[in-house]
């Protein structure tokens, strides 16, 4: 079965499964992040379309329990909703992690949180880690490493062990085989009012249309 380092082979049609994140309170924002529109696309909108040009094979869409939103289309890709209890990104990863198919190869994690981001990103990052599948792959920025990044399906265990205190994070950065694509506009994200201040007044058209 797919899903094992020992079972991928040279010539194997790898699968990846992407999970969004899209859980958080985002408490220090003081409002709720995946309604945040860019060119009337909201954040979590954003994020998944960005998914769905990836060619996943199947989308894990991790949302608040209190979020009664419409479940989006995605195109014929599946779509599995999941509902982590509140307590941090790790709870979220667990549930995701849970729910994925147990034949994808490899896990796309993504945030919605960074407007900078793009599919040439993206693509880069499952290049790389189509070299070596077994091996996870982050983007470097700021001199760290982080989302979005692709884990090996052989973590998956690990994954559903996480709770609301831990992420992946570490492990990237513990990780001996750790491939990195770096993306110095990574570094920002939306956390606070500032930075959503700071992207409203962004030079770039793409962005002139945040919504207030």
């Amino acid at each position: 079965m797919a899903g094992h380092p020992a079972d991928i082979h040279p010539g194997t049609e790898l699968r990846h499964a992407v999970m969004v994140l899209a859980a958080g309170r985002s408490s220090r924002l003081g409002q709720a992040k995946q309604s945040l529109q860019i060119n009337g696309q909201s954040l979590e909108s954003r994020a998944l379309m960005l998914a769905l040009q990836t060619g996943a094979s199947e989308i894990v869409l991790a949302r608040a329990q209190t979020d009664s939103r419409a479940l989006p289309e995605c195109q014929g890709t599946p779509l599995k909703l999941v509902r982590p209890p509140p307590g941090g990104m790790g709870l979220s990863l667990k549930a995701a992690a849970e729910a994925v198919d147990e034949r994808i190869d490899g896990y796309l994690i993504l945030t919605i949180d960074l407007p900078y981001l793009d599919l040439a990103h993206l693509q880069s990052l499952i290049c790389s880690w189509r070299t070596r599948p077994t091996q996870p792959v982050a983007s470097a920025y700021a001199g760290t490493v982080g989302m979005p990044a692709i884990l090996p399906s052989s973590w998956r265990q690990r994954l559903k062990l996480l709770n609301a205190d831990q992420g992946a994070r570490q492990w990237l950065r513990e990780s001996a085989n750790l491939s990195t694509v770096n993306n110095p506009k990574l570094a920002f994200d939306i956390d606070t009012p500032a930075d959503l201040q700071r992207l409203r007044a962004d030079l770039s058209p793409e962005f002139h249309e945040l919504a207030r």
